[in-house]
């Protein structure tokens, strides 16, 4: 989701940085790539499928209703794949 730019107060200037983005919003086309998870949602075979296990449930008398979903994907940034000896002494990462 794109945020939007802070409508200027009337009377004020409005940043020329923002008007650029305005004028660049408005010629764009949003495509919404969410999805809800499933079981046997397409995957990598490598991988095994999406998961759900409740955890507590309101048909067991717990009140509430708590499930762990466990999805595999790939993720990280490029910090995590950095061996720890190149990272600096004292970082506040390590």
């Amino acid at each position: 989701m794109t945020p939007s730019a802070p409508d200027p107060q009337p009377g004020l200037l409005e940043p020329g940085l923002w008007a650029a983005y305005r004028e660049l919003a408005a010629k764009t086309v949003r495509t919404d790539l969410t999805h809800a998870f499933h079981p046997g949602q397409p995957h990598f075979p490598g991988f095994p499928g999406e998961g759900r296990e409740t955890l507590f449930g309101t048909e067991c008398g717990d009140g509430f209703t708590v499930h762990r979903h466990t999805l595999m994907g790939r993720s990280g940034a490029p910090m995590s794949t950095r061996p720890r000896t190149s990272w600096p002494a004292g970082a506040p990462w390590t």
